[in-house]
């Protein structure tokens, strides 16, 4: 799905929006008419002292999604505005405020293709880690600033911030269940996976794991923020019994001889899993023209990812 919005945009949000975890990177927040920030939720925005002083953010508006429990971050020099609503990415002009709501001519492309979705998460979750996070202090100093709604500051000097886009790899990869127990291994893992539950694009999705040894490519090259296709089968069968859609690595963790790859599992992957020879017949399809096995380690290119999506939508 991608859909351009433009005169429905905010009405849209606000639908979306609703009864959602919401993860957002939005430059000037000086309105919660139509997307309100709360629980869960997440929000970067700039809210330097020159915002707060202009009225292009409204220090009263991130008070009030404080108290309602959302996590800000202050970011100055951010012009970008993405919306992550579950499994969906809205990316475009629109900062929220009243004038986009009422005034202004805006745009905004709304997608669930996986690829844009994991590289826009990507993107809030590199600006949340160099941006600084506001507590009741730091709220209650913006709160005394004055707003005069003069024009911004020119020639600001902007910081270092940096944010790598693209280049996110897809892997069909083979895996079974594990019959051995690892203890002291699972102790680490299970402090990776409270962190990566901030990544999750989904509240209702779950961060799972996958164990791997020995020497490969996948082993030394898949990095979080890369997708995995997964091959099932339970121990000891030879043929998988399902193939479950592309799904964003979130942790890679690396334990001696061991590496778990943390990734979401989203709410509905057992409903849109494939049999194994339905997968065959979409990865064909796809143009992808090596021999897929129950064991596979392969790398898909992003254009056969994005066929195989297409193809596994519409079956």
């Amino acid at each position: 799905m991608n859909r351009l919005l433009s005169h429905n945009l905010w009405p849209e949000v606000a639908r979306l929006a609703k009864n959602t975890v919401k993860r957002a990177a939005i430059a000037y927040v000086s309105s919660d008419e139509y997307l309100e920030f709360g629980k869960g939720d997440l929000l970067v925005c700039d809210a330097g002292t020159n915002s707060i002083k202009t009225g292009q953010t409204s220090a009263a508006v991130l008070k009030r999604a404080f108290d309602r429990g959302c996590r800000l971050y202050n970011l100055p020099g951010l012009h970008a505005k993405i919306v992550l609503l579950n499994e969906k990415a809205l990316i475009g002009s629109a900062n929220a405020s009243g004038s986009s709501a009422h005034s202004l001519i805006e745009a905004g492309l709304l997608t669930d293709q996986p690829a844009i979705v994991a590289t826009a998460q990507s993107f809030v979750n590199q600006l949340t880690s160099q941006a600084e996070e506001l507590d009741e202090t730091k709220l209650k100093k913006l709160l005394s600033i004055k707003v005069a709604k003069r024009l911004p500051l020119a020639n600001m000097k902007q910081r270092g911030i940096k944010i790598t886009t693209g280049g996110h790899r897809t892997w069909v990869v083979g895996t079974t269940e594990i019959q051995k127990k690892f203890p002291e291994e699972q102790k680490v893992v299970d402090v990776a996976i409270e962190r990566a539950k901030d990544k999750l694009s989904n509240p209702r999705s779950t961060v799972q794991q996958v164990r791997w040894t020995g020497n490969s490519r996948f082993r030394s090259t898949c990095k979080p923020n890369d997708w995995l296709i997964q091959i099932w089968r339970p121990f000891g069968k030879r043929v998988p019994t399902m193939v479950h859609e592309r799904m964003p690595v979130l942790e890679v963790v690396g334990i001696g001889k061991a590496t778990y790859f943390l990734y979401e599992q989203f709410p509905k992957c057992y409903s849109r899993a494939k049999t194994w020879s339905d997968f065959k017949r979409l990865a064909v399809r796809a143009g992808i023209k090596r021999n897929i096995k129950p064991g596979s380690e392969l790398e898909i290119s992003d254009h056969q990812a994005y066929l195989l999506d297409g193809h596994w939508k519409n079956e």
